[in-house]
């Protein structure tokens, strides 16, 4: 009889199981890594806010003191010898300054959500697929984020700060450490219309309050309103600048950032450009786009 071969002396026969778990493993391992490194670039960056959480606190420290300061000494004047209802009109205007204050400082700007797949396996692919496109016979290149891994839309940017690309992105603010994006530029304006007539209203009335006593000035109303003529005079300069410039960039329909850049000085008219009323009536007007899945990313990253 024919001796039966040894299976021990035969080569092992590999299988593809091990190969494709190592595969698996190490695409794993890189999105990981991939994921830890976005996720220490936000820590970073949540530091680096978090340093600059001085600007607010001056900003709400100055707005609050000197608010309390107008309606303990002035407002009792006015509502006593002028009229009653001046201080309870000025208290309600007074809260919706605060809460332009809240929106700008806390709403989100139009942030992007990070692509969650690896950057060196779609980087190429993105490149090759979306190169070029036009808006109103302007040429626009698009870029990816090496921070993010996703594809910028048309005047989408990486904010440093904050660590995200923001919509529409006009410029980051400090005092209010966030950005001015396309969610919440509108608030940003209207908080410097209504801070600006604050301001004005406050040098008035105590202006007014130190020229109708002015035959007593030892009272310490007096030297209160002294002290808010001074500090109104030194903010109303720049929060009117300001707010000057937002005028002439949204009739332009330019943002901040395309202004200091000088991305649209070779063309006469801005491809966003549909006219002073247009532009403005896009600004306030308009409903807010939804936080989420404005533009959705993760499908292009997938591919």
């Amino acid at each position: 009889m024919n001796k039966i071969p040894s299976l021990v002396s035969q080569q092992p026969i590999q299988s593809p199981v091990p190969v494709l778990t190592q595969q698996l493993m190490n695409e794993t391992n890189s999105h990981i890594s991939l994921s830890e490194n976005h996720d220490k670039k936000s820590v970073v960056k949540k530091k680096i806010c978090s340093k600059s959480l001085f600007y607010p606190f001056m900003a709400w420290f100055l707005f609050i003191i000197l608010t309390i300061l107008y309606f303990i000494f002035v407002c009792p004047w006015y509502y006593h010898n002028v009229c009653e209802i001046i201080p309870f009109l000025h208290s309600l205007f007074i809260f919706y300054v605060g809460q332009n204050f809240l929106q700008s400082m806390y709403m989100d700007p139009g942030m992007y959500r990070p692509c969650p797949v690896n950057q060196h396996h779609d980087e190429s692919q993105l490149k090759i697929e979306t190169n070029l496109y036009s808006i109103n016979k302007i040429d626009f290149d698009v870029s990816l984020c090496t921070n993010c891994f996703i594809v910028k839309p048309p005047r989408t940017h990486h904010c440093r700060n904050c660590g995200y690309c923001i919509d529409t992105m006009d410029h980051h603010c400090p005092w209010l450490c966030n950005c001015v994006g396309r969610r919440n530029y509108r608030f940003f304006l209207l908080f410097l219309f209504t801070l600006l007539i604050h301001i004005n209203l406050t040098f008035i009335c105590s202006l007014y309050l130190i020229i109708a006593l002015r035959n007593n000035l030892n009272q310490a109303k007096v030297f209160i309103s002294f002290i808010l003529v001074f500090c109104t005079a030194l903010l109303a300069g720049p929060v009117g600048g300001l707010f000057g410039l937002h005028i002439i960039l949204v009739s332009k329909s330019i943002t901040t950032f395309e202004q200091v850049t000088g991305k649209f000085m070779d063309v006469e008219r801005t491809p966003f450009n549909r006219g002073i009323i247009q532009n403005w009536l896009r600004i306030c007007c308009t409903s807010i786009i939804p936080r989420l899945n404005r533009y959705s990313t993760e499908d292009i990253c997938e591919k």
